[in-house]
């Protein structure tokens, strides 16, 4: 069974998927990344949604997340991103 710290983000997350509104935002949005090593686009705005629905307010709050893997594939995230990663 899998677990997540953050409950409550979990539903909203779902919401999100089921309703598609998710997968158009991240598909709307002109994010280019040009180094190979680069995370996907969905993992570089999935994490900061998690971050904002986990009401973060700064970036080094998000090295909590990395840890919720749950959270991640509810998305349909690879990870959480690091928030150096996320600056970049």
């Amino acid at each position: 069974m899998q677990a997540t710290s953050n409950g409550k983000l979990v539903f909203f997350a779902e919401f999100l998927a089921t309703a598609g509104i998710f997968d158009c935002w991240v598909d709307a949005r002109p994010l280019v990344c040009a180094s190979p090593n680069a995370p996907s686009k969905r993992d570089v705005l999935g994490t900061l949604l998690l971050a904002i629905l986990a009401g973060y307010k700064r970036y080094v709050n998000i090295t909590a997340l990395r840890g919720d893997a749950v959270a991640a594939q509810v998305r349909g995230m690879n990870r959480v991103i690091s928030e150096e990663a996320l600056l970049r």
